[in-house]
C-alpha cells in the first residue's frame, strides 16, 4: 500500500522467516501438456516486509485446494529471508510441488513479469488464464515492491509486460493495495490483453485474497466464465471479511476493463468542462471533494462518487456538467461486475482516481504526468494543474483532503453497571487497538492504546467486575492479543495465547475461570484468570465469533464460514 502506517497486504510489518517446501533444482519446460480450462498464476513478491504473510495465510489457503485435472493453480515466489531465490510451486489437492527454482530475481522489474508469464503460458497452456499480483501496490504509482533490488513495477511497465508477453489475461487480480484505480486500469487497458481486474479501492490487510473460498466454486466447475471467475473473487472477499469486525475499511472491485476504457471519452469532455468552469466553481468542486470518500491511507478519491456530487449540486447551474457528471459516474458503476465494501467503507462505489491536491500534489505532480497517458489523454493533469494554481505555498491554502470517517471504529461494548463501561476497537488514524472506558454512563469516554501492544484491533471484551475486565483482539503478526485490568481499565497487562488466530469472542465467569475463542476454530480456556491458556479441540474448524458459559461445564460458541 501506500507509504503510511498501514501498507501493502497489511499495517503489522516484519515477522518470521516464510517457509516452503525445499528448492528443486531449475529445469527447462518439458514440452507443453495438452490445455486444460484454466490456469491461475500467483506472481508472488515475497521479497520485502510482506515475506511472512506468504505462510500464514496465502500458502495455508492454497495448499487446501482440493485437485481439478482442468485447473492448474500456481505460484512463483521471490522469497527475501529465507534465501531461496524465486521457485515456482504448484498446489493440487493439498501437496505443493515445487516444479522449478532460480537465483533471485528483480520482481519489481518490467521484464520479470514479461517472462513469469511467458514461463506460466508455455509450462500451462490454458483456455482461460487468471493472474494475481501479490504484493504492495500503490494505485497509478506502481505494484510489486522489491526490496533487494530498491524497484517496483510501474503501471507503463505492467502495460508493456504484458503486451511484450503478448498473453491474454481473463482476470487480472491484485492482492495489493489502491489498484482499483482509474489510471492504472487504463494503462493495462491499453495493452488490450486483459479482459476482468479485480482490486482495491483501499488497502488491502495481511490476510489478503482468501484464495480457498475464492478459488473452490472454479475448482468445482472449470467451465466457469472469466467473469465469474471475477465475481467468485469478490463473493469470496466479502465472506471472509464481514464476520471479522476489525475490517469494516475494507473493500473489493470486480471491472469490466473494456468497459472502463469505452467511458474514456465520457471522461474526457467532463474534465474539459470541469476545467471550463473552474474559475467560478472550484469552491464547489472543492466542497463536493471534501464530502466524498477517499482511500483511507492516500488521496485517491472514488470517482463515481464525487461526479455524482457534482451532479447533485444545486449550487452548480452549468447544465452540461451536471449531465456529464451523471454520465461518468453511470459509466464506471456500469463498468463494476461485483464490489463489496465494509460497512466503513460503504460509500465505494468501485473505482477512484487521482485528484492531488496540497502536499500529495506538490509532490508527485510531475512523476504522474510522466508516467500516467491518462493524465494528459483526458486532459486531466491540465485540470488538476489549474484546480491546484495559487493554491501552492502552503497547508492553509492548499490544504491536504480531510478524509471524512470516524477515527475509531468500535467492535464490542460492554457495562459492569449503570456506570462502569468499555468498549473495544481500534483508531482508523493510527491504525492500533484502543479500548475506551467511561465511569460516568457513558457521558465521557477516555482511550488507551499503548504503543507497545502493537496491535491491530481489540474485538470483544468480557468482565467479572467495575476493576476486573479482559479484552481480546488481534496483533496481526503471528499472535493474538488478550489483555487484562484489575483497576478498571487505568492499566491493561499483557497475556500470552500462544496462538496466531484472531481473536474475536471472550466470556469470563469469575476472576480465574474464562473462554475466548477466534478464527480457524479457535477455542482457548483459563482456569487461573489468564496466566496459562489451554487449547480446546472438536468445537469447529470455522471461524468462532462469540462464547459464552453459564457456569465452568455448560457453554455456547457461534460462528461461521
Amino acid at each position: 500500500g501506500a507509504p503510511s502506517v498501514a501498507t501493502g497486504l497489511g499495517s503489522s510489518l516484519g515477522g518470521a522467516p516464510a517457509q516452503a517446501p525445499a528448492p528443486a533444482a531449475s529445469s527447462p519446460a518439458a514440452t507443453a501438456p495438452s490445455p486444460t480450462s484454466w490456469t491461475f498464476a500467483v506472481y508472488a513478491n515475497g521479497d520485502n516486509n510482506l515475506e511472512y504473510t506468504w505462510p500464514q495465510f496465502t500458502l495455508r489457503a492454497l495448499r487446501a485446494l482440493p485437485a481439478n485435472a482442468d485447473v492448474n493453480v500456481v505460484a512463483m515466489i521471490d522469497w527475501h529471508s529465507v534465501k531461496k531465490g524465486v521457485q515456482l510451486l504448484q498446489f493440487s489437492g493439498g501437496k505443493v510441488t515445487v516444479v522449478a527454482s532460480w537465483p533471485d530475481k528483480d520482481f519489481g522489474a518490467e521484464a520479470t513479469f514479461t517472462w513469469f508469464l511467458k514461463q506460466i503460458a508455455t509450462r500451462y497452456p490454458s483456455t482461460h488464464l487468471a493472474v494475481d499480483i501479490w504484493d504492495h501496490g500503490y494505485g497509478w504509482r506502481y505494484i510489486s515492491d522489491d526490496f533487494t533490488s530498491n524497484d517496483r513495477i510501474t503501471m507503463p511497465e505492467l502495460r508493456n509486460a504484458i503486451r511484450a508477453a503478448a498473453v491474454p489475461i481473463d482476470v487480472l487480480c491484485f492482492d495489493a493495495c489502491n489498484m482499483a484505480n482509474v489510471e492504472a486500469v487504463s494503462e493495462i487497458g491499453s495493452s488490450k490483453l486483459v479482459r476482468y481486474l479485480v482490486g482495491s479501492e483501499e488497502t488491502i490487510d495481511q490476510d489478503g485474497y482468501p484464495y480457498g473460498s475464492a478459488l473452490r466454486p472454479l475448482l468445482a466447475d472449470p467451465s466457469r466464465t472469466s467473469r465469474q471467475v471475477a465475481g467468485d473473487m469478490v463473493s469470496a472477499w466479502q465472506g471472509y471479511y464481514r464476520p471479522l469486525r476489525c475490517f469494516d475499511w475494507v473493500s473489493l472491485s470486480a471491472l469490466d476493463v473494456d468497459q472502463v476504457m469505452q467511458a474514456r471519452t465520457d471522461i474526457t469532455a467532463w474534465v474539459a468542462r470541469l476545467h471550463a468552469d473552474l474559475p467560478q466553481d472550484r469552491p464547489l468542486y472543492a466542497a463536493d471533494l471534501h464530502h466524498s470518500i477517499y482511500a483511507w491511507d492516500c488521496w485517491y478519491v472514488d470517482m463515481a462518487d464525487v461526479a455524482g456530487r457534482l451532479a447533485a449540486d444545486p449550487a452548480i447551474t452549468d447544465a452540461t456538467l451536471k449531465m456529464l457528471s451523471t454520465t461518468v459516474a453511470d459509466d464506471l458503476t456500469g463498468a463494476v461486475v461485483a464490489l463489496w465494501s465494509g460497512s466503513y467503507a460503504s460509500a465505494f462505489k468501485g473505482i477512484t482516481i487521482w485528484w492531488g491536491t496540497g502536499s500529495d500534489w506538490r509532490a508527485d505532480q510531475g512523476i504522474y504526468r510522466r508516467q500516467i497517458a491518462f493524465a494528459d489523454q483526458t486532459g486531466w493533469y491540465e485540470f488538476l494543474k489549474a484546480y491546484n494554481a495559487g493554491h501552492l505555498p502552503g497547508p492553509s491554502q492548499a490544504p491536504n483532503p480531510a478524509v471524512r470517517r470516524a477515527n475509531y471504529g468500535l467492535t464490542d461494548v460492554a457495562f459492569a453497571d449503570a456506570d462502569h463501561g468499555w468498549a473495544t476497537g481500534y483508531n482508523n488514524v493510527s491504525s492500533e487497538a484502543v479500548i475506551l472506558r467511561t465511569t460516568d454512563g457513558g457521558r465521557h469516554w477516555t482511550t488507551k492504546s499503548p504503543a507497545w501492544w502493537d496491535t491491530y484491533m481489540t474485538s470483544s471484551l468480557a468482565f467479572v467486575t467495575a476493576r476486573r475486565a479482559w479484552a481480546v483482539g488481534s496483533e496481526g503478526d503471528y499472535e493474538s492479543a488478550i489483555v487484562k485490568t484489575t483497576d478498571g481499565g487505568l492499566n491493561w497487562s499483557w497475556q500470552d495465547s500462544d496462538t496466531a488466530q484472531y481473536l474475536l469472542g471472550a466470556d469470563f465467569l469469575n476472576a480465574t475461570h474464562g473462554w475466548v475463542c477466534g478464527s480457524r476454530g479457535t477455542l482457548l480456556q483459563t482456569t487461573d484468570g489468564g496466566r496459562t491458556w489451554s487449547g480446546k479441540r472438536g468445537a469447529s474448524v470455522t471461524d468462532l465469533w462469540s462464547v459464552d458459559f453459564t457456569d465452568v461445564t455448560h457453554g455456547w460458541v457461534a460462528g461461521g464460514n
